[in-house]
């Protein structure tokens, strides 16, 4: 370890009775934190304890309005809920401490899932789609013909595969998902359902356009109602 002046240790030994921490001395005057901590090791009876700014008395108040603004996601991290209670609330804790009573508090971390987001609009259409149907009897619902599209691959799957793991065999095969190039191909299928249960499908061949879509549902429709037994006046398409 490369040695430092007499003058260096001395503004080194002041500042550390001013209450410095090792960190700040070692960026100011260029050496190495564990130099300044021998340093301070060697005078610690000199060099009086930290006063702390950090109080961690909570009240039942603001232990709820904690976990009501995280909850709520008014806080979006501990950083925000610290900043907030030091303003509001005149308490000043660590973001570890903040962890800490969300955890008394009951409440656990989880990932964030994914989905489509909803404009106020779209909002608004599906309460008023809650509102015109909430009064439907099953016997409404059983006069319905729900319809869409989907992709099948061929191999694998778009969307996410979990596995069970053994932290002792991290390299077992069943924990990969093989692929082949260019995908292995897949088939786009138009298909139905109702409450009697799955309805006739047809198969995709290149775009689908609004000829083709009249096609399918000449076809399909026709025999899914005949396959139940759907009155085709009473029946609602979807």
């Amino acid at each position: 370890m490369k040695p430092i002046s007499p003058i260096i240790k001395e503004n080194i030994i002041i500042d550390l009775k001013s209450r410095s921490s090792t960190r700040q001395l070692a960026s100011k005057y260029n050496v190495s934190q564990s130099k300044v901590a021998q340093i301070a090791k060697y005078i610690k009876e000199d060099i009086p304890p930290r006063r702390s700014n950090y109080c961690t008395k909570f009240t039942s108040k603001s232990k709820n309005h904690l976990v009501r603004n995280i909850t709520n996601g008014s806080f979006k991290t501990a950083i925000e809920a610290q900043d907030y209670l030091s303003k509001h609330f005149d308490i000043n804790v660590t973001t570890n401490r903040i962890r800490q009573i969300l955890k008394e508090e009951g409440l656990t971390t989880t990932k964030k899932k994914k989905r489509a987001k909803l404009s106020a609009k779209h909002i608004r259409q599906r309460m008023d789609f809650v509102h015109m149907y909430e009064h439907w009897t099953i016997e409404d619902w059983k006069r319905v013909l729900w319809t869409d599209e989907t992709k099948v691959n061929h191999i694998g799957s778009d969307g996410k595969i979990w596995a069970w793991r053994n932290p002792e065999h991290p390299a077992q095969k069943e924990l990969y998902d093989e692929v082949v190039k260019h995908g292995g191909g897949s088939v786009f299928l138009w298909g139905c359902f109702s409450f009697y249960g799955t309805g006739f499908i047809s198969r995709i061949e290149g775009t689908m356009d609004s000829q083709l879509y009249i096609e399918i549902l000449d076809e399909c429709v026709p025999l899914t109602q005949d396959y139940y037994d759907i009155d085709p006046q009473s029946m609602i398409f979807q």
